[in-house]
């Protein structure tokens, strides 16, 4: 019996490894679809890479798994104090197992129920939810792919400085249909953005909705409505934005605003 060759043996050295390595991969995947693996796993990683800075992240239950899909119930952000700075009811999605090990974020089906936001601006002009966020890392070269995100019933607080009875800009309802999100290049497809406010001092509501794109530098507004009381504002169109600096080219806008309100959006400005 002749001995195999070189390029032989090598070959099926990588074969037998290769699937070993499927092997444990099938093995965890297995292992995570268990409700007791996946909660301990997720709690460990929660503690271990919590990218706040400053803040406790915290879940009350995780169950499902990689292959059927994540599903967390009554996540919460709070800062160092104990001040609730977001949270949300319901926080379910996929994970795609083959780009993650290529070192790529793809993330499908995301459902968020009930998200609370409440941010609180500081004397030096910035918030505190944004403080404690990770730091935009604009060269990061990891891929992070979004596909199919829906948000459901949110509700938001911002309250600026100095506080005051009328210094809180309120959302009492939003939602999103969200198609894809891509990074690097921050392009996106929102089918339809929806949300419902009271600006600071105001007591009654405005009513907002927006469906926008942007690829390639290219922002497609389809279509943006604004009504309240003193505001009745439909527009449409595109424009390209011009390198990194705030530069605007092929702009191509419709408004039409008979009346606008400039309260309804001072906060804005």
């Amino acid at each position: 019996m002749q001995p195999k060759s070189v390029p032989r043996r090598i070959g099926s050295a990588a074969w037998r490894l290769t699937t070993a390595i499927v092997g444990i991969l099938v093995v965890v995947m297995l292992l995570l679809e268990a409700d007791f693996v996946l909660e301990r796993v997720s709690r460990w990683a929660i503690t271990q890479f919590n990218p706040f800075e400053g803040a406790e992240l915290a879940v009350s239950d995780v169950s499902g798994g990689v292959l059927t899909g994540i599903h967390v119930q009554e996540l919460r952000l709070a800062d160092s104090s104990g001040v609730r700075l977001a949270s949300a009811e319901v926080l379910s999605g996929r994970i795609r197992v083959l780009p993650l090990l290529a070192g790529r974020v793809s993330l499908s089906d995301i459902r968020i129920v009930k998200p609370t936001i409440t941010m609180t601006q500081n004397a030096d002009s910035s918030w505190d939810l944004a403080n404690i966020l990770p730091s935009d890392s604009t060269e990061s070269s990891t891929s992070v792919t979004l596909r199919n995100v829906e948000i459901v019933s949110g509700s938001a607080r911002a309250t600026f400085f100095p506080p005051g009875n009328d210094s809180a800009l309120v959302a009492h309802d939003f939602s999103m249909s969200l198609s894809w999100f891509e990074a690097p290049g921050n392009t996106f497809d929102v089918d339809s953005l929806g949300v419902e406010f009271s600006p600071p001092g105001a007591i009654d509501t405005v009513r907002a909705s927006l469906s926008v794109s942007l690829v390639n530098r290219a922002l497609n507004v389809r279509w943006f409505a604004l009504d309240s009381d003193v505001s009745s504002v439909e527009a449409k169109g595109r424009l390209t934005l011009a390198g990194r600096e705030t530069k605007f080219e092929d702009l191509d806008f419709t408004v039409d605003a008979a009346p606008l309100g400039f309260r309804d959006l001072h906060a804005f400005a």
